[in-house]
């Protein structure tokens, strides 16, 4: 068995582990996972190309209220960060969603939530992207059996579906290893809240900083929640850009008879008070 096979099997038997007080697994998860990383990726990334493409970013308010703030809805500061996806604690990204249904989803809502949605624009073209795909989609190229065995790695990780915080130790940490130490800008991944059917990105937070650019908000009440056949939203307001300041000019949507997130992947959006229903 290779040194790499070795360390990924070491991680996949620990990953879920939680290590008792002085115990030395956490030193040993992070030296398999460096040098998995080093051995394992080839530099590989997409010139990803951005000028047709719309993110979108949600967050659950306060119960029956639409967040004010451009801020609310922007990544949490490094000091409020908890270990996700693609980052571990303390780290900021700023993750988006290739449509307002796989945000929402994301989101696992409940019946009666309100969703803020922000809708926003990348200003770079192209993105240096990794694409964490299919687990089998690098088998037949001509690269390396270490490189193949990490892609493999990394797509399996970042399907698996989490029961907590720590279920994201692997990914988390593979995360962060990319950002510190390759030129990529963003992480696009398969979305597991939409059984496959949607795309999530995890952006560098000086890249969104800089060329994620908001264009336009609505909000959300979840009148069924469940998976991605049952979901059901109506829409409740909507905004154009954020003023001057960061504050957003919602304005109540008065009819709206509601929208089933499984039709967004079917291609046939609604409409509402005239205006296009973005998922």
């Amino acid at each position: 068995m290779s040194q790499i096979q070795a360390d990924i099997d070491f991680l996949l038997s620990v990953s879920r582990a939680k290590p008792k007080p002085g115990d030395e697994t956490g030193q040993l998860i992070s030296a398999a996972l460096i040098r998995v990383f080093k051995e394992g990726y080839n530099g590989n990334h997409s010139r990803y190309p951005t000028e047709d493409l719309a993110l979108h970013r949600g967050r659950i308010g306060p119960p029956g209220q639409l967040y004010e703030k451009l801020s609310d809805l922007w990544y949490p500061p490094s000091q409020f960060s908890k270990q996700g996806r693609a980052h571990l604690s303390g780290e900021s990204l700023l993750y988006c969603a290739a449509g307002s249904a796989t945000a929402i989803l994301e989101l696992r809502p409940k019946r009666g939530d309100i969703i803020c949605m922000m809708e926003g624009r990348v200003e770079k073209s192209p993105l240096l992207t990794k694409m964490i795909m299919d687990e089998q989609l690098y088998d037949p190229l001509s690269i390396s059996e270490e490189s193949k065995a990490f892609e493999r790695f990394i797509a399996k990780e970042f399907r698996r579906v989490p029961n907590g915080p720590r279920d994201y130790l692997i990914c988390g940490a593979l995360g962060s290893l990319f950002f510190k130490f390759t030129s990529i800008e963003a992480i696009m991944y398969t979305s597991m809240a939409t059984d496959l059917a949607g795309v999530n990105f995890a952006f560098a937070a000086p890249i969104a900083d800089k060329f994620l650019k908001p264009t336009k908000f609505r909000a959300y009440e979840v009148v069924a929640a469940g998976g991605l056949a049952e979901c059901q939203v109506r829409c409740r307001a909507h905004a154009g850009a954020a003023s001057a300041d960061g504050t957003i000019p919602w304005e109540q949507i008065s009819q709206c008879s509601g929208h089933r997130l499984s039709e967004a992947f079917l291609r046939k959006p609604g409409t509402c008070d005239g205006t296009r229903n973005p998922t």
